[in-house]
């Protein structure tokens, strides 16, 4: 996939997500629009239970709106076969998240390789740049047990950028973080963004992060407030 200069890399169109309660019905997010150009470093903000992971998921292709299409370039995501779209978001995004999701079971290098692993790729250069990117050849050979929370987020970050994503999706990245390492995390996601010119689209509920935004966009009880 291509994506020129001045495009929109992604836009949704009217979705609209609801959750069933027994014979409740939850509006999570109604009829929603908005598009995101190349290159922006977009924070989602609002109160706990406004959708604001919610609307992470749809527009990283985790899951389908009940209604509304998102757009990837000029591909519309939810018309994809699950393993088309899989392939898309292995190739051409990475996730964050709060909790890091690193296998314990690897280490930190087998950690890094293992997307290229499910694309049969093999890449060494581009594992070296972004292990040097990162600051992280001394944490190769240990285990995520080990590793302070900030280590394991600087690792996560390096293994969501390992397939050269366009996009980087962030859910809550310095929730599990003192404030010395979430201000490490922001400002490694503010230079990655600048300097590599990537996409990044971070949730949170930290108003101290608000600085890092080209862009703010504001839920409550799934309404557009503020963009």
């Amino acid at each position: 996939m291509i994506y020129k200069e001045g495009n929109y890399m992604i836009k949704v169109n009217n979705i609209t997500c609801k959750y069933k309660n027994g014979s409740n019905i939850q509006i999570i997010l109604e009829d929603v629009s908005f598009e995101i150009k190349d290159g922006e470093f977009v924070i989602i903000t609002g109160t706990s239970g406004s959708g604001k992971t919610t609307l992470l998921k749809i527009l990283s292709g985790i899951q389908k709106p009940d209604n509304g299409s998102v757009y990837w370039d000029d591909i519309n995501i939810y018309e994809l076969s699950n393993s088309s779209l899989s392939n898309l978001r292995l190739k051409d995004s990475g996730f964050i998240y709060q909790d890091f999701m690193l296998i314990d079971e690897l280490n930190v290098y087998d950690n890094l390789i293992l997307s290229q692993r499910l694309l049969k790729i093999k890449d060494e250069k581009r594992v070296n740049d972004v292990i040097e990117m990162l600051s992280i050849n001394h944490l190769l050979k240990k285990y995520p047990s080990v590793l302070s929370g900030g280590e394991k987020q600087r690792v996560a970050i390096a293994r969501a950028l390992i397939n050269k994503p366009k996009i980087l999706f962030c859910d809550e990245p310095t929730g599990s973080l003192d404030f010395k390492a979430t201000l490490e995390i922001m400002e490694l996601l503010s230079k990655l963004n600048k300097k590599y010119n990537i996409t990044v689209i971070l949730v949170t509920h930290e108003q101290e992060n608000l600085k890092y935004a080209t862009r703010i966009i504001k839920y409550n009880n799934g309404v557009l407030e503020c963009d």
